[in-house]
């Protein structure tokens, strides 16, 4: 077997598995190696209409017909009901201090029924498939392995002291490793974390044995919501902090609390305090324990991060260790779904050093939009109405690039008309948080449903559909 290959990926999550699964399919020679072994625990388990369409289409340009079933949650637990995954039929916000109210809720629907649902990815089953399919499709694959690739005239030496890892140069390198940013630190490119405004940090794990929420808010309540208000990406909002939930069809659960947790430092100090805030996840976790990790909880220092660079010439990271905002808003599987079908056309055309380039300002762009979107929010705070107002921006984003060419215009962060919009909703939010009253809070919704409407496909902000969406549904094909 040859000791050269076309490209050698670092990192085997899902991201790192894929983008070697298209490369071998366009006729390159890949290696795939990482430094642990899988299976593993991962966080990062949300996907979107956005993520489930480019996933699709994936597989389809790509001959991976295996692919496609994971795509929607009907064709998962049909074809691949080894591989855990949760049902997600959209996005359930509760106000924690008024959660069994309609006042206290807003409900968006991202499909129309329980077959076509996106879902949640036990990350942990599909990182280790998808590493494991690439193997079947010819990639050469290597676990508990590092490498330290080695920048020479035509590409890379590869230097490792496990004995098994025989490839000795690779044309061109990706960083597939998220936060450890290998590569990106070995070549020492700087770093500018420091100017997105989101700041926040997270503890996390998957628990068991947690109480459904629909058991816990009232039936007339329930009745008027247009999906199982569990069975999606579920956020409770505190004041300063929110908590995910995604409910894995095994019936365990991946819970976080996400904020600027400001003066504490133990995991479980943190979690115990923020259950503590609230009546509701008081009662949901009455009886449960964290199964996942075996360590227990863990937490996180401040989540986000952004590189300067993130493509050269014989490089490129992916957009998950390029940067990171936060949880919210659900965004990280479909940007990296984006950003792998990109780099597989950059690496197998003529024009590869332009497109690139051109990557790598989008990915960075894409990122600093995506943190926009997300520090609205929390500006919002502890304002519930703020914060699902602010929502709508995101909303406004995805359903409208739902239905177009979102390839190449993530969340419309390449259109300058939204952007300009997004500075003028920022704008119109201080003045809101700046007054603080119920007048301002509902003349901010007006001004948002507004500026939205160019976007507005969905009817968001309509106020005969507000708080609970269902025509934010993805249309059936």
């Amino acid at each position: 077997m040859s000791n050269r290959v076309d490209v050698l990926i670092l990192g085997g999550g899902f991201g790192g598995s894929l983008l070697s699964l298209m490369l071998v399919q366009r006729g390159l020679q890949v290696a795939l190696v990482d430094a642990a072994a899988h299976p593993r625990f991962a966080i990062g388990e949300s996907s979107t209409p956005l993520a489930s369409r480019t996933l699709k289409a994936i597989a389809a340009e790509f001959d991976l017909p295996e692919l496609e079933p994971l795509s929607s949650w009907g064709r998962w637990k049909e074809e691949l009901p080894d591989i855990g995954c949760g049902r997600k039929r959209g996005f359930t916000y509760l106000n924690a201090a008024n959660p069994k109210s309609v006042s206290g809720q807003m409900l968006v629907a991202a499909s129309q029924r329980d077959e076509l649902a996106d879902t949640h990815w036990l990350r942990r089953d599909v990182d280790h498939w998808l590493f494991e399919l690439a193997a079947v499709r010819g990639v050469r694959t290597f676990e508990r392995t590092g490498v330290q690739p080695e920048r020479v005239p035509n590409g890379w030496r590869l230097r490792s002291l496990h004995a098994t890892f025989d490839i000795e140069h690779a044309e061109f390198v990706v960083d597939a490793t998220g936060g450890a940013k290998t590569l990106l630190r070995s070549l020492e490119i700087p770093d500018d974390s420091r100017t997105l405004q989101t700041k926040s940090r997270a503890v996390f794990g998957h628990f068991q044995n947690l109480t459904p929420l629909e058991e816990l808010i009232p039936q007339d309540v329930r009745a008027q919501h247009p999906f199982d208000c569990g069975a999606a990406a579920v956020h409770v909002v505190l004041r300063d902090r929110w908590m995910w939930q995604l409910r894995f069809d095994d019936g365990t659960v991946s819970c976080g609390i996400t904020g600027p947790l400001k003066g504490q430092s133990a995991p479980n100090e943190i979690w115990n305090a923020t259950i503590r805030e609230s009546e509701l996840l008081q009662q949901q976790f009455a009886c449960s324990n964290c199964l996942r990790p075996a360590s227990g909880l863990r937490s996180s220092s401040r989540l986000q991060r952004l590189t300067t660079q993130a493509a050269g010439p014989t490089w490129a990271a992916l957009p998950a260790t390029a940067g990171f905002v936060d949880p919210l808003h659900s965004t990280g599987i479909a940007h990296t779904l984006i950003g792998v079908a990109r780099l597989v056309e950059a690496l197998t055309t003529t024009r590869r050093e332009t497109l690139l380039e051109q990557y790598s300002g989008q990915v960075l762009s894409e990122i600093r939009h995506v943190d926009r979107l997300v520090a609205g929010c929390y500006a919002g705070l502890p304002s519930f109405d703020l914060w699902c107002t602010w929502c709508m921006l995101y909303f406004a984003a995805a359903t409208s690039g739902e239905r177009s060419d979102a390839a190449t215009d993530f969340l419309h962060a390449s259109s300058s008309a939204f952007c300009e919009m997004l500075t003028a909703a920022e704008s119109k939010l201080a003045t809101a948080i700046s007054i603080g009253s119920d007048e301002s809070t509902r003349r901010f919704q007006s001004e948002i449903a507004e500026l939205i409407e160019p976007w507005n496909s969905a009817g968001l902000l309509d106020a005969t559909a507000h708080p609970f969406y269902s025509s934010t549904a993805v249309p059936e094909n």
